[in-house]
């Protein structure tokens, strides 16, 4: 009985408890193990990712999903026991945010993203983003998601976290379902990225105190790359930058060699610099080798331990350097009034981008779609799917592309660089699947494959050994000039077979091409059509005369006074023009205003006409540029053009053997 009664008291005792609780707010689990957490006013996720996800749940969609890894949520394709990286996407995602009441609010966390990019430069197969939506299907692959990434900072280390902190949209504000999700995506190479103490919050981002500064200026001697700049650049030949010495590195370590003192340095070889002055994070600073010479006097911490704290000048390139971007082949410093080096020229006037490639790609960006990508060597930017070691050939295709180009005051420009272009044909015929192009375009989308570019390459000689350079000078075609953020990209693709490419010393600039050694000395902007004479089917030794293009454009031959009437060959794979023949060309409600003649070469003589050839349209008559096997005309305006090659009588001189037509229309 005394049983019975104590049971019954038992429940009474717990029913009046669990009555006395009815009003009261129920506490929630904390998902990270640590028992039971009372809401937070103003907080509406904190996930520290310690030791589990919480309320975050994975979706993968293939290999590698995210992972609870040093007390952070993980996402990294790569796996460090076995050295293979696996191609993987996934998602982290948040569970439902009310920001119903809300009048605005933030998401922030911590993190650590290494491996992003290749010494600097972008590699579009690897991917981590920060995603918004208010319309969560339930499937992350389903759902529209905003992204809101913004820049994320590249680590050095797995010590310094970076802070991220964005603002939600005013969109969302209001909404009672709101997702927020961490996504990633690798190929064949992998980023690592760490994130923990994810929060969103009530009211607006605050300031990021451990987030480098923002990068600025152009790397010119009027507006040197900061040091933030420096590092985001990656990789630039023939800039200024400035920054605040604040340390040295001493051993082999970056990581963990980086000194900020200057008290006890024994090490002259290299300083560090960063944006400010108090800076002590490694990776925020920039490692500077210091050359023998006038530069490492001035500037070492050994013998002028004032330098620390100063702002100093450098101009050399960006290269890697400790594993990291840094500032070599110094050859001009200025440190308050002081200037050591050589200070370089800044070019010409009117001069609008310069890039030699001797050891960098400056300021132009890579971008790969497959194969082998654009690199530098033998002080070129070279593009060549064929690999020397292994003998075997890559299908390819890789672009290198120019930053933005302002030409918004511009009234000519032309565009320039030396380069050696080999095995782009077999015994005269084009290799199949080789494609080496100069593109242009003032609308870049920051893909260079979705981008829609003109191409302005014209016909490029190739070459017969790796010690002689032509000359390629075209001028950017009349629609971009007075254009902001005109892009140039050099393009090569290959299949079973590659071309090389080799270039240097390109420059952008203002006035007309120069000419040189290759075609492109006189071109005209405009619309173009191509004609392959060896593609209309004559038969071998047969007299032509009218050709028909696809556009409504009629190619006229003529013997005129000659003695012989103009014929097609089968080994000059085009038309053989002989002393005193016509070649007209008749356009059908189109201005032709420039014509490109691509002639036969054979047993050591071009055949691009006697020295008299010329081109007339109405009262303009016109010489050509003859550069090598291509012959250029421009300066012209007419629907007819009619080019002789002239001579001192009806026969000898030199044949004028077209292969190609490629004409120019206005626009």
């Amino acid at each position: 009985m005394k049983k019975i009664f104590r049971t019954i008291m038992a429940v009474a005792i717990a029913a009046l408890t669990f009555t006395a609780c009815e009003d009261v707010p129920a506490p929630y689990e904390n998902p990270n193990g640590q028992g039971t957490k009372d809401p937070v006013e103003g907080e509406y996720i904190n996930e520290t990712f310690a030791s589990n996800f919480g309320e975050f749940t994975v979706h993968t969609v293939t290999g590698t999903p995210w992972v609870i890894d040093f007390g952070t949520a993980k996402a990294s394709g790569y796996d460090n026991s076995s050295q293979v990286t696996t191609p993987s996407e996934s998602y982290l995602v948040s569970p439902m945010i009310d920001l119903s009441n809300s009048k605005g609010a933030h998401i922030e966390f911590e993190y650590i993203l290494r491996y992003i990019t290749n010494y600097g430069t972008a590699d579009p197969s690897k991917i981590v983003s920060v995603l918004i939506t208010d319309a969560y299907t339930g499937d992350p692959t389903t759902t529209n998601w905003e992204n809101i990434t913004g820049t994320l900072t590249e680590g050095r280390d797995w010590a310094t976290f970076s802070d991220y902190s964005c603002n939600i949209g005013e969109s969302y504000i209001g909404k009672p379902d709101v997702r927020v999700a961490l996504y990633y995506k690798c190929g064949d190479d992998s980023p690592t990225w760490e994130v923990k103490n994810l929060k969103v919050l009530e009211g607006t981002a605050g300031e990021n105190p451990d987030t480098p500064q923002q990068g600025e200026g152009d790397g010119t001697e009027a507006s040197p790359y900061n040091v933030t700049a420096a590092i985001a650049k990656g990789a630039a030949s023939g800039v200024f930058v400035k920054g605040y010495i604040v340390g040295y590195v001493s051993g082999v370590s970056y990581d963990q060699g980086a000194v900020f003192s200057a008290d006890t340095c024994t090490v002259m070889t290299n300083l560090l610099i960063a944006a400010s002055a108090t800076e002590t994070a490694a990776a925020n600073c920039m490692p500077v080798q210091l050359p023998a010479g006038e530069v490492r006097e001035a500037l070492n911490l050994v013998q002028n331990k004032a330098n620390l704290g100063q702002e100093v000048t450098l101009y050399g390139n960006i290269e890697n350097y400790f594993r990291v971007p840094g500032v070599k082949t110094v050859t001009y410093a200025k440190i308050g009034d002081k200037e050591v080096g050589t200070k370089p020229s800044q070019g010409g006037e009117g001069e609008y981008l310069s890039e030699s490639f001797s050891s960098s790609f400056g300021k132009f960006n890579v971008s790969t779609v497959k194969g082998t990508p654009w690199i530098i060597d033998f002080g070129t930017a070279k593009a060549s799917g064929y690999d020397n070691a292994s003998e075997v050939t890559t299908p390819s295709e890789s672009y290198l592309v120019s930053p933005a180009i302002d030409l918004t005051s511009a009234k000519a420009v032309s565009v320039e660089f030396d380069y050696i272009l080999r095995y782009v044909t077999n015994n005269g015929e084009p290799v199949g699947g080789v494609n080496n192009k100069v593109l242009i375009t003032d609308n870049y989308t920051g893909n260079p494959a979705t981008t829609e570019w003109t191409d302005i390459t014209g016909t490029l000689t190739e070459g017969r050994d790796w010690t002689t350079f032509s000359k390629y000078s075209a001028a950017v075609p009349a629609k971009f000039i007075g254009k902001s953020g005109v892009v140039i990209a050099l393009y090569y693709s290959c299949d079973s077979s590659s071309g090389t490419w080799e270039v240097k010393n390109l420059v952008v600039a203002e006035g007309e091409p120069g000419g040189g050694d290759t075609p492109g000395g006189g071109e005209v902007s405009g619309d173009t059509f191509v004609a392959d004479l060896s593609t209309f089917g004559y038969e071998n030794a047969v007299d032509v005369d009218n050709v028909n293009l696809s556009d409504g454009t009629v190619l006229t031959f003529a013997q005129e006074g000659g003695n012989n009437h103009p014929k097609y060959y089968n080994g000059t794979k085009g038309v053989r023009m002989y002393a005193l023949n016509s070649l007209t060309v008749k356009a059908s409600g189109k201005t032709i205003v420039g014509i490109k003649l691509q002639c036969d070469s054979y047993n050591g003589t071009d055949y691009v006409g006697n020295p008299q050839l010329y081109a007339e349209a109405g009262s303009t008559k016109v010489t050509p540029n003859v550069s090598g096997t291509t012959v250029t005309f421009s300066g012209l305006s007419g629907n007819s053009v009619k080019i002789v090659n002239d001579w001192t009588g009806n026969t000898g001189g030199t044949q004028l053997r077209v292969k190609v037509v490629e004409i120019t229309y206005a626009e």
